[in-house]
């Protein structure tokens, strides 16, 4: 994975962080959160931007929830094909053709990008970034066909939310077995998570359908983190999940 950045901060959170708060399903503020510490409002279409009736979630709400110094960024998140390793097989580059055409390739052109901060400081350390995208459904006749592939007009395009993650559910299941990356879940987000061809840390990658649109998360740990801060990276993308889950009702 690729990530090319600016350094300017643009939004976020003011409050302290609290280490690493439990976030429950009804996505209610975290209680432990230092009561004077003001959240930021979302003012950046790349913190709180919308494709259709989707929604992101915001830097500013994730700080409600949990209290961590999450920040919307200037950084671009570039989000690349899951390194499969030597596990290919044409079963394999097939799914990922139907996985990329079909709905991976919006996911670059809609994805914003957040932050999490180690505290609220001006001496703060990043401790990653985070790329969310979320879809609608494209209309079929929009879809550009790939001209390389044989037969591409007989692929069929995602008519719903869940024909969508279904073609990335079937890259994986062609992919997956032998290769050097894991499965993951994480409430009704299934995803994968390895190491990237080039990286010395590992990608984490999660996708859902919602109501009217499908969600795209990937995240990424850097091995210069400590235990301790990975860990609270880690914490903290459950925060992200839950209430990105929620905004689409996935």
């Amino acid at each position: 994975m690729a990530v090319t950045a600016s350094v300017l901060v643009v939004a976020g959170c003011t409050g302290a962080g609290t280490g690493s708060p439990a976030v429950d399903s009804t996505l209610t503020p975290n209680a432990s959160a230092m009561p004077d510490a003001a959240c930021e409002p979302a003012q950046t279409p790349a913190a709180g931007q919308s494709s259709g009736d989707a929604e992101f979630v915001t830097p500013a709400a994730l700080c409600e929830l949990d209290g961590r110094a999450w920040r919307s960024t200037g950084f671009t998140f570039i989000t690349n094909s899951t390194d499969w390793g030597d596990a290919t097989t044409p079963e394999c580059d097939a799914a990922r053709v139907d996985a990329y055409w079909f709905n991976r390739e919006r996911v670059q052109e809609t994805i914003t990008t957040i932050d999490l901060e180690s505290d609220a400081t001006d001496d703060a350390r990043s401790l990653g970034i985070v790329g969310v995208a979320v879809m609608p459904v494209p209309d079929p006749d929009e879809i550009p066909r790939p001209t390389e592939v044989a037969d591409a007009d007989d692929i069929v395009p995602p008519a719903t939310p869940a024909d969508a993650v279904a073609l990335v559910d079937a890259e994986v299941a062609a992919c997956l077995p032998g290769s050097t990356q894991t499965a993951q879940e994480h409430g009704p987000w299934r995803g994968v998570r390895g190491s990237q061809s080039g990286d010395d840390g590992e990608v984490l990658r999660w996708w859902v359908a919602g109501d009217t649109s499908w969600a795209w998360v990937e995240a990424y740990i850097s091995n210069t983190l400590s235990a301790d801060e990975a860990a609270e990276l880690e914490d903290a993308l459950d925060t992200v999940l839950d209430a990105q889950a929620e905004l689409i009702g996935a």
